[in-house]
């Protein structure tokens, strides 16, 4: 086999691995939980739903101001954890005790703009594993494909 079959070989062998690393890397990241940030503005008589994927114990800190609104946070069962109805300042600190999607929203009932501050842990989307599956998989034919190219040569 000539020096720059072996190469390319080992190239494609390489690629494979990195892929399905990526791939096994980002299907970890998926479960794990993540600060961020929910900054943000609502427009008058318009709705924001935030859906943070919550673990046991995370905690959410959530500011609200501005004009009149409603606030509803649910645990992942849709029951309510808080309500605040036609209210113009509003601040929360809560402590997930489920695991979840728990859903914030808020409702702008004035006539000017409501600011949203604060932070929350959230993990990406579980129903969407086939992105880390095919990177995988394509990881998996590109390594075969090196392999195949170092025994025909």
């Amino acid at each position: 086999m000539s020096r720059k079959k072996n190469v390319y070989s080992y190239g494609l062998i390489a690629a494979g691995f990195i892929f399905i690393g990526i791939g096994l890397t980002s299907f970890l990241y998926v479960n794990t939980s993540v600060k961020v940030k929910l900054d943000g503005s609502i427009e008058p008589g318009k709705t924001d739903i935030i859906t943070p994927n919550l673990d046991i114990g995370n905690v959410l800190n959530i500011s609200i101001s501005g004009s009149k609104f409603d606030t509803i946070i649910t645990n992942p069962e849709n029951n309510i954890i808080i309500y605040k109805n036609s209210v113009s300042f509003f601040n929360y600190t809560f402590k997930a005790n489920d695991s979840g999607k728990h859903t914030i929203k808020i409702s702008n009932n004035g006539d000017s703009t409501v600011t949203v501050i604060g932070d929350t842990y959230t993990k990406g989307n579980q129903n969407f594993y086939i992105g880390q599956i095919m990177l995988m998989v394509t990881g998996i034919v590109i390594s075969g494909l090196g392999i195949r190219t170092m025994k025909k040569y």
